[in-house]
């Protein structure tokens, strides 16, 4: 009895680090379970409706594409300025593998 026990409290030991999220996830789950359900009652289901009869109209459309076009555009400037900062190393030619094609 006193072997099962400790084989049973060693593997839950080892396995913490799996089972602490796993049981976290859960209980966020069931917390959050009755917001979802009142966002989908109330807005997100309307708009899934509106989505799949082609019933949007040409305004929403153009907002969707609008926030689509200034989040690429952010992205492309934050890339930018990551390359500006960066350094330019010189290209060495020792450093690279030399390829031969057949």
């Amino acid at each position: 009895m006193l072997v099962s026990v400790s084989v049973v409290v060693d593997a839950l030991y080892l396995a913490k680090g799996l089972l602490v999220p796993l049981t976290l996830a859960a209980l966020l789950s069931f917390l959050l379970s009755p917001v979802c359900g009142w966002l989908e009652r109330r807005t997100l289901s309307r708009t899934e409706i509106h989505w799949h009869l082609d019933e949007v109209d040409e305004r929403h459309h153009n907002f969707i594409l609008q926030g689509m076009n200034e989040i690429i555009q952010i992205h492309h400037e934050s890339q930018q300025e990551l390359q500006a900062e960066k350094p330019s190393e010189p290209a060495s030619t020792t450093d690279s593998p030399n390829f031969v094609v057949l």
